[in-house]
């Protein structure tokens, strides 16, 4: 990796907004699975966040 994730985030930002309506906008035609991340949806739904595991190396 050539930047850490704080440097990255806003270079992300940048970019995403090229993009992020259309991605909204398929993802609710398409009734895709909610998430906190993936913008509104037709109905009202519960949107859980995900867990990540603490420790992600495999056993071993």
């Amino acid at each position: 990796m050539e930047r850490t994730p704080e440097e990255a985030w806003p270079h992300f930002r940048g970019w995403r907004v090229n993009y992020e309506a259309l991605a909204y906008r398929l993802a609710y035609d398409i009734e895709a699975v909610p998430a906190p991340w993936s913008g509104p949806r037709r109905r009202a739904v519960v949107i859980r966040t995900p867990l990540t595991p603490v420790d992600r190396r495999p056993v071993g």
